[in-house]
């Protein structure tokens, strides 16, 4: 017994060596999770398993997701979760990688919170704004690159600001901006948010 489950770490660990999965994210997108991540395959890799659970011990598979081909560059990946349970507020994911030889590799669970996602919005103020408006952003965002981008009503890109480490807000100068209705963005590498914001003179 103890043999047999030495030699299922072996391969395992030998399945990891296989293939490189990096950027795996989960998050709510109007009533839907979306997954992305990130891999580079060889030939002997087969399928990723979707998996999900509501307790984050017990995983079920949802989908199956098959590569397009072998190859040593990384490729972007993306599954939408679209038939999920309507009782449960926070879910988790994982992906279990499978090789052709059946050894296997799992990914660390990311979680997902309905309520948070629905709470997420950005703040503003003052709104109207004369001068400088600052955006309060999401908590945990915190210490992440945060770009801010005004948009006119044609959805035109009027400015932008980069923040490599950013805190709980950002301002942004509105001085050489004539007044009328526009939107504030704050994005990061994997949410964005958004808000209308009134320049008065």
């Amino acid at each position: 017994m103890l043999l047999g489950m030495l030699l299922l770490k072996v391969l395992v660990v030998s399945a990891a060596d296989r293939i490189g999965l990096e950027n795996f994210s989960a998050k709510w997108e109007k009533n839907q999770v979306v997954l992305k991540w990130t891999a580079a395959v060889e030939k002997n890799f087969s399928h990723f398993a979707i998996e999900r659970s509501i307790n984050g011990e017990q995983f079920k598979e949802v989908a199956i997701y098959f590569t397009e081909g072998d190859t040593r560059l990384k490729s972007s990946y993306a599954y939408t979760d679209k038939f999920l349970p309507t009782k449960n507020k926070v879910l988790y994911y994982r992906l279990r990688l499978i090789n052709k030889d059946g050894t296997i590799q799992y990914s660390s669970p990311q979680q997902v919170n309905r309520d948070a996602a629905e709470t997420m919005r950005l703040s503003l103020y003052p709104n109207p704004v004369q001068r400088t408006v600052v955006a309060a952003l999401p908590q945990q965002w915190n210490q992440q690159e945060v770009i801010l981008e005004l948009y006119n009503g044609n959805g035109q890109l009027l400015k932008t600001r980069v923040e490599k480490r950013a805190s709980v807000a950002l301002s942004m100068d509105l001085d050489d901006v004539a007044p009328g209705w526009y939107i504030l963005k704050a994005r990061t590498a994997s949410e964005s948010i958004h808000a209308r914001l009134v320049k008065t003179k």
